[in-house]
């Protein structure tokens, strides 16, 4: 299992915005893949999955997170 958290994207902000969602909770992802778009005082940034699984969302779109926040999880079997 891996946990996708929110990284420092720009020294001007403490909070980032969740813009889209580019898997749907609970879908199949791959090592690489853009997952989460998330958006800046200056751009928006896509976060990828560091491990192939099945995706979860920790978060709703149009939610403001801090850096460390933990925005989704990847595990080996899809949850009921």
């Amino acid at each position: 299992m891996a946990d996708i958290r929110v990284p420092k994207l720009n020294n001007n902000d403490s909070e980032y915005l969740v813009v889209a969602w580019l898997v749907e909770d609970g879908k199949p992802v791959r090592a690489g893949e853009p997952v989460v778009v998330l958006e800046t005082s200056k751009a928006a940034d896509e976060l990828e999955a560091e491990e192939s699984g099945y995706l979860h969302h920790g978060v709703p779109l149009d939610t403001w997170v801090a850096p460390g926040t933990l925005l989704a999880s990847i595990t080996a079997e899809p949850q009921a």
